[in-house]
């Protein structure tokens, strides 16, 4: 396969690669990452906005459920 210049050439990362990568310090620690379908995505920041959210979704996920279930399992059978 012969390339002309200024032709860009893919590289598709394993996610052992990228933990490599990680580990050996080759990005900057406050940038945000994802290795997605073996392509390295630099990551928008999270907004306030987005991290109130989701601490709502967990909160009703993991808090309020257990909660719910702990209420539950207290109630006598009939």
């Amino acid at each position: 396969m012969s390339m002309t210049a200024g032709e860009l050439v893919r590289h598709r990362f394993s996610v052992d690669q990228y933990h490599r990568m990680i580990a050996a310090g080759i990005f900057q620690t406050n940038v945000r990452l994802e290795l997605i379908r073996g392509d390295i995505v630099v990551m928008s920041p999270i907004s306030p906005r987005r991290a109130a959210a989701v601490e709502r979704i967990a909160y009703f996920l993991f808090v309020d459920q257990s909660i719910s279930i702990m209420r539950s399992r207290k109630k006598p059978r009939r």
